[in-house]
């Protein structure tokens, strides 16, 4: 997320609607990661399958 949303990758790409419950506002991305459980993740994957997670994956399965 932070090659698609930059530095300000935590609230473009996490913090919005009612994803901001119980999530820092500010922090070192350890602060950050660490903050984020699995079931956030999954979210976050689904949410951002298409702009950020798809092009990664395909360029996986297409290396020889």
């Amino acid at each position: 997320m932070n090659i698609e949303f930059g530095k300000d990758w935590w609230n473009l790409g996490v913090l919005y609607d009612d994803q901001k419950r119980d999530l820092p506002d500010s922090g070192d991305n350890t602060k950050l990661l660490n903050s984020l459980d699995i079931q956030r993740c999954l979210l976050l994957f689904d949410l951002h399958w298409q702009r950020v997670f798809h092009i990664y994956i395909i360029k996986e399965d297409e290396a020889p």
